[in-house]
């Protein structure tokens, strides 16, 4: 694999904001077709760019809108949400290769065993991808920073891993890749608080009582982790139990601090955040529900995470509007 006889070829199946952004990124080096909607495809005409770092990558990408182009892919990233991966297992197992591997990039801890027990039987390696991007036009836009993770030990992962350096991006061939999901899961714990107040990331952080209210449900899920002796990993200076830390501090200490570890775009929005605004079911059972379901198969409880749930869920129902991130911290504390 990867030799001047045989480029490794790679499928992108749900290319949407993250799956198009590493589409772009991984076109310079590899054999590259991206599966998605219609939109996607009108964007393609004129070239797919990649924006990171303020430098700007333009690639010829193809893109297709049925499955069918997958037959002879090497390597398929998975980047529909959770909740289309049952769906997702069936149509990969129909026209993937038996030799395919096949590399989920879902949030949360559970994307393996979801795809395995909904029939998919071709080998898998889990991965994560940390940043958020923004998808404008035929651009996208790397809004925060982060590696892409991805379990090691196959050749493939090693030659994407190659390629997607060569773009100048972070990548980890993961030992573990469970402390790596879990560790990404405490982090993305801010999804459904910023979708509780509405705020972009940037201006979510801004706020004291926010950032309180997100060091709470990282605390929680950090508790929840240790009792079911669920592994955790960081992002190098990006770790979970440092940014719990952190959080609580004063606007200007924290943010002389996180400066250093993390940039975010002033438009920047939480994946849960969007689904919201567009009308979508939103990925709370994947992280906030994530720790809940954790603790449950512990036998211990994780109030203030079900709370999120709940209302977020009632947010989608447009049963509840916008919580003001002071009154976000005030409820939050009710529930411990």
């Amino acid at each position: 694999m990867g030799t001047r006889e045989h480029r490794v070829k790679v499928g992108i199946f749900g290319a949407g904001a993250i799956g198009g952004y590493l589409g772009v990124r991984l076109a310079g080096a590899l054999d590259v077709v991206l599966i998605g909607r219609k939109p996607l495809a009108d964007a393609a005409a004129d070239g797919l760019r990649a924006l990171a770092d303020g430098v700007e990558a333009e690639a010829q990408v193809r893109v297709e809108t049925s499955a069918e182009a997958l037959r002879d892919v090497d390597l398929c990233l998975v980047c529909v949400k959770t909740a289309a991966l049952e769906e997702a297992a069936q149509v990969l197992e129909a026209v993937l290769s038996p030799e395919c591997l096949v590399v989920p990039l879902q949030n949360g801890l559970f994307a393996r065993a979801i795809l395995q027990e909904a029939g998919l039987t071709r080998s898998l390696a889990p991965g994560l991808v940390v940043f958020n991007v923004l998808w404008e036009g035929n651009l996208f836009r790397r809004a925060t920073s982060g590696p892409i993770a991805v379990e090691g030990g196959d050749p493939r992962v090693a030659e994407l891993g190659r390629a997607f350096r060569a773009a100048g991006e972070s990548f980890v061939e993961a030992e573990d890749i469970r402390a790596l999901q879990m560790g990404k899961l405490l982090l993305n714990l801010n999804n459904g608080l910023c979708a509780l107040t509405g705020l972009p990331l940037r201006r979510f952080l801004e706020s004291r009582s926010a950032r309180r209210a997100f060091a709470a449900v990282i605390g929680e899920g950090l508790r929840v982790a240790q009792a079911t002796g669920r592994p955790v990993a960081g992002f190098g200076r990006i770790d979970p139990r440092l940014v719990r830390r952190l959080l609580p501090l004063p606007n200007v200490l924290f943010f002389r601090i996180a400066a250093q570890m993390l940039t975010i775009d002033p438009e920047a929005k939480t994946s849960t955040l969007q689904d919201l605004e567009r009308g979508r079911p939103t990925e709370v059972d994947a992280l906030h529900g994530g720790i809940v379901r954790l603790a449950q198969a512990g036998g211990i409880k994780a109030p203030m995470n079900a709370w999120v749930v709940e209302q977020v869920k009632g947010r989608e129902r447009g049963e509840i509007g916008a919580f003001d991130p002071d009154r976000l911290w005030r409820e939050l504390r009710l529930q411990r």
